[in-house]
C-alpha cells in the first residue's frame, strides 16, 4: 500500500500541472535530477566518450538553454521548450567536465556561490522586484550584488552554525541510544 500511495503521489503532477510549463514540469524536474545522478555516478565512463565532441556539444546545449527563450515566441517556449532542458543541461554538465571548464566551475569563488545559491534563490526577489526594475543598470547591478552579499552573511552567520548544531545534536542523539537505528548524517564535503 505504501508503494502504491507513493506512486500515485509521484505521478499526480502529470495530471495537475503546477506552473506555466504545465505537465512538462514533472518530467523536466525529475528528468534533470535523474540525469544529474547518472552523470555523477558514471562520470568516469561517460567523460572519455564525450571528450571528442565536448565543445560542440557544450555550445549546442548552451544555445538551446540561453538563446531559444530570446528567439522563440512565448507559446513555443512555454510548451515543448522545457523538454529541451532534459537533453541540453545534462549535455552541458558532462561536456564541461571534458572541456576544461570544470577547472573554472570548481574555482573557490564559484564553489562558494554554489554554497549560498539556495539563499540567493530565496532572496533574489528583493533585487528583481518592481522596486528595482526599470532602474538604471548600475542600480540593478548593485541590488543583485547586495542580495549576494546578504546571502553570504546569512550563510556564515546562520546556516553554517545551524548545520554544525544539527550535526552535534544528531551525534549526541546517536550516542545516547535514543536514536536506535538512526545514524548521524555525515557532513557534506564541498571542498
Amino acid at each position: 500500500p505504501f508503494l502504491g500511495g507513493a506512486l500515485i503521489f509521484a505521478i499526480t503532477p502529470l495530471f495537475f500541472p503546477l506552473s506555466y510549463a504545465g505537465p512538462f514540469d514533472f518530467p523536466v524536474t525529475y528528468g534533470l535530477f535523474g540525469a544529474g545522478f547518472l552523470a555523477a555516478r558514471h562520470e568516469e565512463a561517460i567523460i572519455p566518450i564525450v571528450r571528442r565532441y565536448a565543445w560542440p556539444a557544450f555550445l549546442a546545449g548552451a544555445a538551446v538553454v540561453l538563446a531559444a527563450p530570446v528567439f522563440l515566441p512565448w507559446p513555443a517556449v512555454a510548451t515543448p521548450y522545457p523538454l529541451a532542458y532534459l537533453v541540453a543541461i545534462p549535455v552541458m554538465v558532462l561536456a564541461s567536465g571534458a572541456t576544461g571548464l570544470a577547472t573554472v566551475l570548481t574555482s573557490p569563488v564559484l564553489r562558494y556561490l554554489g554554497r549560498i545559491s539556495y539563499g540567493i534563490y530565496l532572496w533574489q526577489e528583493l533585487a528583481t522586484s518592481s522596486l528595482f526594475r526599470r532602474q538604471p543598470l548600475i542600480i540593478e547591478v548593485v541590488a543583485v550584488a547586495g542580495v549576494v552579499v546578504l546571502c553570504a552573511l546569512l550563510y556564515e552567520a546562520m546556516e553554517t552554525p545551524l548545520i554544525a548544531l544539527g550535526h552535534r545534536l544528531s551525534k549526541r542523539l546517536a550516542a545516547s541510544g535514543e536514536g536506535v537505528g538512526v545514524r548521524p548524517l555525515e557532513p557534506a564535503r564541498l571542498d
